[in-house]
């Protein structure tokens, strides 16, 4: 391993070559089966996302989560938060735009044509190009450093040298984007979990950047992408509150207040 790192370059190769193969594994990936394909009533997986995007592209905001004969809650029923009905709304503007018939109202149920497959493979990798994959390298860089800009950890005994923080920045963003469980999950069986992952990783990396705000921000839209983010809640709110409790800023905010009502 050690030395195909030395082969692989300089970060900037280093980190092409590896986020290359981690889109091409994914591509690979989307080819195989998926859980429910033919499988009458539901469906599986597939199914359960194309009728998001039916329901969000057809209905108005309101009408999401209300059970109602175009909406049946016996029918997958979107179960997830508000930003994760946008993108579905979203990715089913590009299915309707390939193929219209495929999120047709009602009408399309059990609807499983080789292109809208293909169409709703490449809105998963997009999910990932554009909101997981820069997380990761967000996150690397921030706690490992770069060649530019040394991390803290630069200067520990497992980063010594500019070769071994090197490898290390390689090997975290390997373990990061080859993750099984969610390259299988999310490009196996049609699912958008990393967009979700890719803002809580995000938010990781803001506060580990001093930016506990944006780090907040990311989080909250992580929280209201799906909810399996509450996982994570409650590391986030008591790095929070202790950061809030401990800046300066926010003491001397509490301090006038605190003057405040002994004056009243």
């Amino acid at each position: 391993m050690s030395n195909l790192l030395d082969y692989i370059g300089d970060d900037r190769s280093s980190t092409a070559i590896v986020v290359l193969l981690a889109v091409l594994v994914r591509v690979l990936t989307g080819l195989s089966l998926y859980s429910g394909a033919g499988d009458a009533p539901k469906y599986g997986d597939y199914e359960a996302q194309r009728h998001w995007m039916e329901l969000t592209i057809n209905l108005p905001v309101r009408s999401w989560y209300t059970d109602s004969p175009v909406n049946n809650a016996s029918y997958w029923p979107l179960d997830y938060p508000p930003l994760s009905g946008y993108q579905s709304w979203l990715c089913g503007q590009a299915m309707r735009a390939v193929e219209p018939a495929s999120v047709e109202l009602v009408k399309s149920h059990g609807y499983e044509t080789p292109t809208s497959k293909i169409v709703m493979r490449w809105t998963v990798i997009a999910a990932d190009l554009l909101v997981y994959i820069p997380a990761c390298l967000a996150a690397v860089y921030v706690f490992y450093g770069s060649s530019a800009s040394p991390s803290s950890l630069s200067s520990s005994p497992a980063a010594s040298t500019a070769a071994t923080a090197r490898r290390a920045r390689v090997l975290a963003l390997i373990a990061l984007l080859f993750n099984p469980a969610a390259i299988i999950i999310d490009h196996g069986h049609f699912q958008y979990n990393n967009i979700s992952l890719g803002l809580t990783l995000g938010a990781v990396a803001a506060i580990g950047a001093g930016r506990q705000l944006l780090g907040a921000v990311l989080f909250s839209l992580a929280l209201n992408h799906k909810q399996m983010a509450l996982f994570f809640a409650p590391a986030f709110f008591a790095h929070l509150l202790g950061w809030a409790l401990h800046s300066e800023r926010h003491r001397g905010i509490g301090a006038k207040v605190g003057g405040r009502q002994g004056q009243g």
